[in-house]
């Protein structure tokens, strides 16, 4: 009996060391994994630091689009306050001409008048 008992400890080591072997093996495979996924994280976290390194520069290129876009806009409503000046000065050019060139005809009417008279009496 005692060799049928030490027959079973001999048999369920045996069994033991063969699954403690498979449980080394699956463990190391579990390992490989888990150093696979490791090294697939960190490319990952590479690739998210990239794309947000990305988004910041767009980000910033944004406002200064922004920024400049204001500034031609603040532009442009000084450059159309600018004109609107200009063609009023020109409205008022063109006035002080139309009175000149008036002012000019009744001279001339005045002149020819004055060698016309002279002429009706003699």
């Amino acid at each position: 009996m005692a060799a049928g008992c030490l027959e079973g400890i001999a048999h369920t080591a045996s069994t033991a060391t063969k699954l403690n072997g498979q449980l080394s093996s699956a463990m190391d495979q579990v390992n490989s994994v888990a150093e696979s996924n490791l090294s697939l994280i960190d490319r990952m976290n590479q690739e998210i630091n990239s794309a947000n390194a990305g988004i910041e520069n767009i980000a910033a290129t944004s406002e200064q689009n922004s920024a400049a876009t204001e500034e031609m806009s603040a532009s442009t409503e000084e450059m159309t306050a600018q004109v609107e000046e200009l063609v009023a000065s020109v409205h008022e050019v063109n006035a002080q001409i139309s009175q000149l060139n008036g002012v000019i005809e009744q001279a001339q009417n005045v002149v020819s008048k004055s060698k016309d008279g002279p002429r009706k009496a003699a």
